[in-house]
């Protein structure tokens, strides 16, 4: 009796699949990209200057400084003493997506505009005309709706529920009757977009002051440009 041919046909086949089989490739890693992480750069001042500064709690040192922090949210994490005092205002100045400035004040005589508003302490988000609107005119520039939309992200997350005073303002050039309507109408274009982020519209108080508190002198071309603002207050 023959023995059966199953066992050499099958070891015929395996070295014929393996011939016609391309040989297997390694594996190579790719390498991973990091998302790359855009920091923002600020300048921290104080009035009077030489304010202890730190931020989420750790002592950075005294006014002036410069920092880095990883995002706008962190600016909220960031606090100024001299002594045992607080400030009485708190201004973050943004210059563009990627850099700001933070000033604090100190003393109740500081500052005029949280004494109109009816406020001991607030915290001011200062928008310069530089990144807001062209000159005379209430339609938002691109790079500010990029900036307002980190605001209402901001104030949706971290001020549910305060008071929300968007304050137009302007240099002392021009008529002062324009200049009032001109502060009024940036306004309300910056309290529309904010709406249309989501953020409640009943919470917002929309107000226009003219020339009524410029933030320095207007008989330079520097100190007009600092006044000429939008800004969004809150209660502290």
């Amino acid at each position: 009796m023959k023995a059966p041919l199953a066992a050499p046909v099958l070891v015929i086949l395996a070295v014929v699949l393996q011939m016609g089989c391309p040989p297997r490739q390694p594996v190579i890693d790719k390498p991973r990209v990091e998302e790359k992480k855009t920091l923002l750069a600020v300048d921290v001042f104080s009035t009077p200057p030489q304010a202890t500064i730190s931020l989420k709690n750790h002592p950075i040192g005294m006014t002036p400084q410069f920092i880095s922090v990883d995002n706008a949210a962190d600016l909220l994490q960031l606090k100024a003493v001299i002594g045992a005092s607080e400030a009485t205002e708190k201004r973050i100045r943004f210059l563009s997506p990627e850099r700001a400035e933070v000033r604090f004040l100190f003393g109740k005589n500081q500052s005029p505009l949280a004494r109109s508003l009816g406020l001991s302490k607030v915290l001011v988000f200062d928008y310069g005309e530089g990144i807001t609107f062209a000159v005379d005119q209430h339609e938002l520039r691109p790079e500010f709706t990029v900036l307002l939309e980190r605001q209402a992200e901001m104030l949706k997350a971290y001020f549910t529920g305060l008071d929300i005073y968007v304050c137009g303002h302007t240099d002392s050039s021009g008529n002062p009757s324009h200049n009032l309507a001109l502060s009024l109408a940036r306004a309300q274009t910056v309290a529309d977009f904010l709406v249309a982020q989501s953020v409640p519209r009943s919470r917002m108080k929309v107000q226009g002051f003219g020339s009524a508190f410029p933030l320095a002198g207007n008989d330079t071309v520097v100190g007009k440009a600092l006044n000429r603002r939008t800004e969004i207050v809150l209660p502290q």
